[in-house]
């Protein structure tokens, strides 16, 4: 049998279960993790990070990197999907803003709280900016009321989820830049999908978004900390084209490479365990394909 592993949960799980020490919940989840991974035939990791982690856990079942892959035909090129001026006018969006974007779970692990908080150092410069969060979880109301503590909240929009047939794809075009701030991402793969489009990115790299990012490539990286984050997002918007300039302006080039290894390689991976015996159990061969 061959998964995946994807998620740190060692990073994850105080968020939820909040009545009991954090260490006691890191250890729990290690020991959860080895305990699931020592029954695999082999693992797939998204990341270097995340497969030096399993590492450091005590997991010694094969484990192979395949990054999740992102098909761009189909993600780039949707099918009557709305363009710049059409998602602000649905949001009701001035022309002129200049627009943040993130992406993902609305869950605390993906520190979505650090960019709120780091907002009001961008609106010194750029007072017209929103910062648009899309994606639903845990954490929504909790950044609801983060926002209204900083005093940013009529700068700030929660859109909830938004579909991957045209919504997704018009939201990324219709960003200045893409943000990013997560401290455990096994991946990243709003990254990726960031890029593809030709919107740039600000982001801190940690953990898996190491093997993603590189600077220069479609990317500023940040440090992670309020000033240096915010600095290099004011620097994008004092150098990007304005919001209401022609809709052919040219933004961040998308990222070379962004087409990163699919399914197809991890047929290669198993067939090597298979002629190597790993996947022999009880004098059988699993069928991995």
């Amino acid at each position: 049998m061959v998964a995946t592993y994807h998620t740190l949960f060692e990073e994850y799980v105080h968020h939820y279960i909040r009545w009991l020490p954090r260490r006691w919940l890191r250890l729990a989840a290690r020991r959860l993790s080895v305990h699931q991974c020592q029954q695999l035939d082999a693992l797939v990791a998204p990341s270097q990070a995340m497969q030096q982690a399993l590492t450091r856990y005590g997991v010694t079942t094969p484990t192979k990197v395949i990054p999740t892959g992102l098909s761009l035909e189909s993600f780039c090129h949707t099918q009557g999907a709305p363009d710049d001026s059409d998602f602000r006018t649905h949001y009701d969006l001035p022309q002129e803003a200049r627009l943040l974007l993130y992406v993902g779970r609305a869950a605390f692990e993906k520190n979505i709280g650090f960019l709120i908080d780091m907002l009001p150092k961008v609106l010194a410069e750029h007072p017209n900016t929103r910062l648009i969060i899309t994606g639903e979880g845990p954490a929504h109301d909790s950044l609801v009321r983060r926002a209204q503590e900083k005093g940013v909240t009529e700068s700030v929009l929660f859109l909830g989820y938004l579909g991957r047939n045209g919504p997704l794809q018009a939201a990324y075009r219709a960003a200045d830049v893409f943000v990013f701030a997560s401290r455990t991402e096994t991946q990243g793969l709003v990254l990726l999908e960031a890029m593809a489009l030709g919107t740039p990115v600000v982001s801190t790299a940690a953990m898996g978004t190491l093997d993603i990012l590189k600077e220069g490539e479609g990317c500023l990286i940040a440090e992670d900390n309020h000033d240096d984050f915010a600095a290099k997002v004011n620097r994008l918007l004092s150098d990007a084209p304005c919001a209401n300039s022609s809709p052919n302006a040219p933004k961040a080039t998308p990222l070379a490479g962004t087409k990163m290894p699919r399914a197809k390689n991890l047929w290669p991976f198993t067939e090597s365990l298979r002629m190597s015996g790993w996947l022999m159990r009880g004098g059988k061969y699993r069928n991995c394909r």
